[in-house]
């Protein structure tokens, strides 16, 4: 059978066009792209670092939550989510295992509180501008998702462990 002098040059092209005809048609047309997500709390996008929360410990020394994964439990009247939640944080912090000394959890109450072994917002900086809930920040003190009271401690339990893993910081 008599071959088409072409035929060979026709077959590389494709073998190099079809990927980028492909790859044309997903970026810009969103054909095949995946829509799911693996993260159960909010991406947070809108938030200030830690620093510039102002938080202050019982001795009144100003605290900026770097070095470790912070669990910041954020809340103005504990209602009876809010102690679900308390006492899910302790549970958590144990099942991470060997990884729990990566990670503090902490509870943050306004400047007006007088709960001791907390930490407690600035003046400069309103609580009630802040959403009732489970707040991730990273080592560096930024801000990573957001679970609210209405969510499962599993999901982010699950969300922690996967980043625990992935990073090496902390």
């Amino acid at each position: 059978m008599k071959q088409h002098p072409y035929t060979t040059l026709w077959l590389l092209l494709a073998v190099g066009l079809l990927p980028l005809l492909a790859a044309l048609l997903m970026y810009f047309g969103g054909f095949g792209v995946p829509e799911g997500r693996v993260n159960h709390g909010r991406l947070v996008l809108d938030q200030p670092p830690l620093p510039s929360w102002q938080l202050r410990g019982d001795d009144g020394q100003l605290w900026d939550g770097r070095g470790k994964w912070q669990l910041l439990q954020v809340d103005l009247a504990c209602d009876p989510q809010c102690q679900r939640w308390r006492r899910s944080l302790k549970q958590l912090h144990r099942a991470l295992g060997r990884e729990r000394n990566r990670v503090q959890p902490h509870w943050v109450v306004g400047a007006q509180s007088t709960a001791s072994g907390v930490l407690r917002l600035g003046l400069e900086h309103p609580l009630d501008s802040l959403a009732e809930g489970i707040w991730l920040a990273d080592p560096r003190g930024n801000l990573v998702l957001y679970y609210g009271y209405d969510q499962s401690p599993r999901d982010l339990l699950d969300d922690l462990k996967r980043l625990l893993k992935l990073s090496k910081v902390g």
